[in-house]
């Protein structure tokens, strides 16, 4: 019960009608997010981290040549492509715009990224443990990204789009919206 006043404190300001609905709703599930990961069994919402998905695949063909990504838990199973290792990418003056529309039963959740200004991304056993040619490799790719990213942007937007419209879908199907937004 405690959960449930919370949620409806935190979205008693959001009205329909009102110009400010959407950021008001932004601002609302960002208040949410310390229950994310337990979820909120009172309201139906399922745990779930939203920086981890556990399966998210990808699929795109055009001329009868294509490929099939399918990402697992943080690694990339592909192509002839199948390696352990970790990574880290650090973005700067970051944005991007998410939106959120429920379908029947689940969401369909559209990511566009909007600007990234600056990005770095080191990624070990690249080359399968040589690491001069690793940092070699780490250094073009920081100095190169950018006329790469032009081309590469739909394909990164439609992945981060499948991998939350999973997520969102399975933790707010149940999500009671109507009984805390307001006409």
């Amino acid at each position: 019960m405690y959960l449930i006043a919370v949620t409806k404190k935190i979205f008693s300001s959001c009205k329909k009608r009102s110009s400010d609905f959407d950021g008001c709703v932004k601002r609302a599930f960002n208040k949410l997010r310390p229950f994310f990961k337990k979820g909120i069994p009172e309201m139906g919402v399922a745990p779930f981290d939203p920086h981890f998905a556990p399966e998210v695949k990808q699929t795109r063909s055009i001329a009868g040549m294509g490929y099939t990504l399918t990402l697992k838990n943080g690694g990339a199973f592909g192509l002839d492509v199948l390696r352990g290792g970790h990574w880290n990418l650090t973005l700067r003056d970051y944005s991007q715009t998410t939106r959120i529309k429920r379908n029947g039963s689940g969401v369909d959740v559209h990511v566009e990224i909007d600007h990234i200004g600056d990005m770095d991304i080191h990624i070990s056993n690249l080359l399968r443990g040589r690491s001069i040619m690793e940092s070699v490799l780490d250094r073009i790719i920081n100095a190169t990204w950018k006329p790469g990213f032009a081309v590469i942007r739909p394909l990164i937007n439609d992945l981060v789009s499948t991998a939350f419209t999973d997520l969102w879908s399975k933790s707010f199907k149940d999500f009671p919206v109507d009984a805390f937004i307001q006409d």
